[in-house]
């Protein structure tokens, strides 16, 4: 499952770290960007991941004031591979089991959404002035920049720049608080799966929104979120590891963010 709060985070350490500004539209874009990448995950963008250097070349030659928001690509590719392999590996198939135990069934990479969120849960717990942060970056970013980042992501990645943008407006409109509620942080965990379906673009038939409404309907009158909230109770007790990793990843972040500033000559100041 994205965990936008742990990039944002991430984001917010490295600006203080080089005592750059946070107010300004450089970090909202660098954060936004770190969100964005996984876009890729409810089908919206292809082939995001990993792409986000080159992705810095076009910005930087086409629309420089854009280039923050590849670099934010970059850090979220540094954050992803770090996590993968010192938590999200290593705990994936016991995470997995912890979902069978209380939900009766794991899906497909279903372990790896579920480490994300249980993470997620336990930095925001711990820091909840992330939530400022966020909102804060969120209103630095008109919708006339809303537009541009569609327009640019879909101009070197392709996709229906409509479809790109309303996905934008979906992640620039998603309420973090609700990480902060244990109730609505399962909920939101459980809705994630159709969530993910509702954007996907091969799924827009009217015979698929029947589907998903069914789906939808089901998850609300079964016990779900409950069953989600006391699996994720568990999974905090269990997985405290991630604290390490996450300490690695932001190093890997500092050193390719140094990398790329010099080699780019980009200054956020």
């Amino acid at each position: 499952m994205p965990a936008p709060a742990l990039h944002i985070h991430s984001c917010k350490k490295l600006f203080e770290r080089y005592k750059l500004n946070k107010e300004s539209r450089a970090f909202a874009l660098f954060a936004i960007g770190s969100v964005l990448t996984d876009l890729e995950e409810f089908g919206v963008v292809k082939g995001l991941h990993w792409k986000a250097e080159a992705f810095l070349k076009y910005l930087v030659k086409t629309d420089p004031k854009y280039a923050p928001l590849a670099l934010g690509m970059a850090m979220h590719e540094e954050m992803d591979k770090t996590l993968d392999k010192h938590y999200v590996t290593p705990n994936t198939s016991h995470a997995e089991e912890i979902l069978k135990l209380y939900n009766g069934q794991s899906f497909p990479e279903e372990g790896h959404y579920f480490l994300d969120h249980v993470m997620t849960c336990q930095l925001v717990e711990k820091q909840p002035d992330i939530i400022t942060v966020t909102e804060r970056a969120k209103k630095r970013l008109r919708d006339k920049h809303v537009h541009k980042i569609a327009y640019h992501l879909t101009t070197f990645f392709g996709g229906n720049q409509q479809e790109v943008l309303e996905a934008l407006q979906h992640f620039k409109n998603f309420d973090l608080t609700q990480y902060l509620n244990q109730e609505k942080a399962a909920n939101m965990y459980g809705q994630f799966s159709i969530l993910r379906e509702a954007l996907n673009p091969h799924k827009r038939s009217i015979f698929d929104k029947m589907k998903l409404a069914w789906k939808y309907f089901k998850f609300l009158v079964s016990n779900k979120s409950y069953l989600i909230k006391e699996a994720t109770q568990h999974a905090k007790q269990k997985f405290k590891n991630h604290t390490k990793a996450y300490t690695l990843a932001r190093k890997a972040m500092n050193k390719r963010f140094t990398k790329l500033c010099t080699l780019h000559n980009l200054s956020l100041k």
